[in-house]
């Protein structure tokens, strides 16, 4: 009977569900651990695979692997004698040197039942003990004891019924759980006391030991190193294997994995497959040890009692933090061949992303050379420009405060003239290409804008060209005005770049709704743009010009008198003379009867528009034969009609401009 509350310590034992293999592998070392108890130099270990045999015909179709349901363990080691089965018995135990009495509880946290069937010796004789390990009040049933009828040393141990949340994440492949058992027992392969092992199912079996000998053996290179007076040694080893692909350094207590770090979140370049001299694939592994690790392993063998960093009460500590900077520059120093190849083939790849795609970062890894270490090797282009645009925000961090402290640097500071100099030249090199880059960057948006205007006015899927709205969405959102919207989302340079810099604009809103006019009307222009007098005048001041500019439909037909563009535009010119401005606080600002009115016709030109360009309004064609243009003398207005592929054509010279001077590709 078990001397304990066995479902209250069960419940409390740590097993994650991203460790399914824990009370298998701890099976496995304990019977490692009996076999040593013998002394005997021909030492066996079995294991077999239980599957899932309700629907094996369907597996079988499929020609899927069936889910694990169990294991059995079977050594010819000492065996559940009287003082081992007492142990067995007894919660917490320290029977063994270096034991915790976790491992048969870790069965029962992922197991439903466990069945020990052991032939022991005793005096000169043999015999043999059988009982049911179970998850109740008892603890142990069934258990029986009798002279043995044959004289082997023998222990069978049926882990039963896995639990569905661990079933779920138990490798199925049978080479990749030997794998896994492998490297949580590398210490003992390593050694020269490691048992013959062997893992089969009902399909397949594998020698563990001719496994490791023929993917391990003679990979290996060991180092020491101390942390404060302790003594750690750090094996490395090439592993071939074909289903781990993680690269990640085992910490050992106990002769036990108790942590493992995963290289590929500390060294980004590790998240690459490394191949040796001779082009072959491998993963990388490391075991590292310790006296220090064997006396600071948790009660569940899962973690160390080892405190993450120096919180400064106990300066003397060892802490995790300081044994994995040591372990992680002997790994370094170890792969650094290995890892020469995949370094350069990701700079390539990063310096062709910048200069065809993303030239907007070419000062940011000219400057962050090193940074560049904590891009993954393997990360897509989507996720490469974010990972640069993260760097480009450190390095402008950076400029700021060299430059702040070069301000702030007195004579005293400086060794001489040409240091000065030097830091000075160096200083502005950077905040110039970095400047650069940033209007890089503007330009190139530019032209995904302009890319845009171009696709929102051509004929849809449907055969029908898209509403102005489509348009004037693109310039400046609909219903809204300055106070409304920040100014990265307005895209008037489309238009005029001087309309960029205006005091307030209103977008698709009643006159009657405006703040800076005061009139009844419900007219509502497409967009309505106020400028300050540019002079220093004293307040009330002026509007220096009004803009009114008019969407219509691309390809639109025909227009009925009342939705004549030329007849809009003049309505709304002539209600906004007619009304009174206000200032912010709400004080008349009158509109000078001077102040310039500039209206554009946003439109393509066709037959009806063109009629009324001509023949009705007297307009003059542009130069380029893409517009019209006209001067109304009584409301001092001038009036443009700009042509979808006018306006299109424009934008593309004027960003051209800034492509060339930038070298940037076309």
């Amino acid at each position: 009977m078990m001397k304990v509350d066995l479902v209250g310590r069960i419940n409390n034992v740590p097993l994650g569900v991203n460790r399914p293999l824990l009370p298998l592998f701890e099976a496995v070392v304990n019977s490692i651990q009996s076999i040593h108890a013998t002394g005997r130099t021909d030492g066996r270990i079995d294991i077999r695979v239980s599957r899932d045999e309700t629907q094996e015909l369907i597996f079988e179709l499929s020609q899927d692997i069936r889910p694990v349901t169990g294991f059995t363990i079977t050594d010819n080691g000492i065996g559940f004698d009287n003082a081992n089965f007492e142990s067995f018995t007894t919660s917490d135990t320290k029977y063994k040197p270096g034991a915790k009495g976790i491992g048969r509880f870790m069965w029962l946290k992922a197991f439903g039942s466990v069945h020990v069937d052991s032939t022991y010796a005793f005096n000169g004789s043999f015999f043999q003990r059988r009982f049911d390990f179970r998850l109740s009040s008892e603890g142990i049933e069934n258990a029986v004891s009798f002279l043995a009828p044959t004289e082997e040393l023998k222990t069978e141990i049926k882990l039963i019924n896995y639990k569905d949340r661990y079933q779920k994440t138990c490798p199925k492949h049978l080479e990749l759980i030997a794998e896994r058992l492998i490297e949580h027992t590398l210490i003992y392969f390593l050694s020269n006391r490691c048992p013959a092992m062997s893992i089969s199912d009902s399909k397949t079996h594998i020698n563990l030991n001719e496994h490791f000998n023929n993917n391990v053996r003679g990979t290996t290179s060991t180092v020491t190193f101390e942390v404060k007076g302790e003594a750690f040694k750090l094996v490395h080893l090439r592993l071939y294997f074909t289903h781990e692909k993680n690269h990640q350094v085992h910490l050992c207590g106990n002769d036990r994995v108790v942590e493992s770090l995963n290289l590929g979140k500390r060294i980004p370049d590790l998240n690459a497959k490394l191949a040796d001299e001779d082009g072959n694939p491998f993963k990388y592994a490391a075991c590292v040890t310790s006296d220090y690790f064997n006396e600071h392993v948790n009660m569940e063998r899962v973690a160390f009692d080892i405190p993450e960093s120096d919180d400064g009460l106990f300066p003397d500590m060892v802490t995790m933090e300081e044994i994995e900077s040591n372990v992680l520059s002997g790994v370094k120093q170890f792969i650094e061949p290995y890892l020469k190849p995949i370094r350069e083939e990701k700079a390539e790849k990063i310096n062709r992303f910048v200069e065809t795609k993303a030239p907007q970062y070419r000062s940011t890894i000219k400057y962050m050379q090193n940074a560049l270490d904590q891009i993954s090797p393997d990360v897509p282009e989507e996720r490469l420009e974010v990972e640069l645009h993260k760097l480009r925000y450190r390095f402008n961090t950076e400029i700021k405060e060299e430059t702040q402290q070069f301000i702030n640097s007195t004579i005293g500071d400086l060794i001489n003239v040409g240091d000065y100099l030097a830091q000075y030249k160096s200083l502005l090199s950077k905040i110039s290409e970095l400047s650069s880059d940033q209007l890089t960057e503007y330009v190139l948006y530019r032209k995904a804008i302009i890319s845009l205007l171009q696709k929102s006015i051509k004929l849809t899927e449907e055969g029908k060209y898209p509403l102005e709205e489509a348009v004037h969405g693109i310039i400046f959102p609909l219903t809204t005005t300055s106070n409304e919207v920040n100014y990265e989302r307005q895209n008037l340079w489309l238009i005029d770049e001087r309309l960029s810099y205006h005091h307030f604009l209103a977008s698709d809103k009643p006159l009657k709704t405006i703040d800076v006019i005061d009139t009844e009307s419900g007219l509502e222009p497409d967009l309505l743009v106020f400028n300050k007098a540019l002079a220093y005048v004293e307040p009330p001041a002026p509007f220096h010009s009004v803009v009114i500019i008019e969407f219509k439909r691309p390809m639109r037909k025909g227009y009925a008198d009342e939705e004549n563009p030329f007849e809009q535009v003049i309505k709304y010119i002539t209600k906004i003379r007619d009304s009174k401005a206000l200032d912010k606080d709400g004080r008349l600002i009158p509109i000078n009867e001077n102040t310039p009115f500039y209206a554009y016709i946003i439109c393509d030109r066709t037959e009806n528009l063109r009629n009324y360009a001509e023949n009705m309004y007297d307009y003059t064609p542009t130069p380029d034969g893409l517009g019209y243009f006209n001067f109304n003398k009584n409301l001092k207005a001038y009036i443009e009609v700009i042509s979808y592929d006018k306006l299109v054509q424009d934008a593309q010279k004027r960003n051209r401009v800034l492509f060339e001077k930038l070298n940037l590709p076309s």
